[in-house]
């Protein structure tokens, strides 16, 4: 989570950099320039603004065509989407039906590899069990170093 809080930090001091840039350069600009310049910039950006307006319409129209064609598509051959959707389900059910027909031949399968698979706890208890000392082999250390103390 800090990973993502640090990103989104930086991320948020580089927008606050890169628009603090762009007011002081209007600024400087705006200072130094005559009306003419001026005029001519904000002429160009206003062109910018109808470019981008333009635009944004036409997306908008060519997806609301795209979203009538589909619906029409759908109104028109809805008898062969229906079709579609009741093959599907048949489909569907016929495999449900054929794998369990199959269920019983995996199972006798299944059943002569089911002592190799364990649980985790029931493989895990092993493992622990052995990290364990145990009593026989202390008693066999401290039988050996009585024998080498003689």
């Amino acid at each position: 989570m800090s990973d993502l809080k640090k990103a989104a930090e930086e991320l948020g001091a580089s927008a606050a950099l890169s628009q603090a840039r762009r007011v002081a350069g209007r600024a400087l600009e705006d200072a130094f320039s005559t009306d003419e310049e001026r005029e001519a910039r904000e002429a160009r950006e206003a062109e910018e603004q109808k470019k981008k307006r333009r635009k944004l319409m036409l997306y908008g129209v060519v997806g609301l065509f795209l979203v009538l064609g589909a619906v029409g598509l759908v109104l028109n051959y809805w008898p062969y989407f229906l079709l579609a959707g009741v093959v599907g389900l048949l489909g569907l059910y016929g495999r449900h039906r054929w794998r369990k027909r199959r269920a019983p031949k995996q199972s006798s399968v299944a059943s002569k590899k089911a002592p190799e698979r364990l649980a985790p706890k029931a493989r895990v208890q092993p493992a622990i069990k052995a990290l364990e000392p145990d009593s026989s082999v202390d008693d066999e250390l401290a039988e050996l170093k009585s024998r080498l103390q003689k």
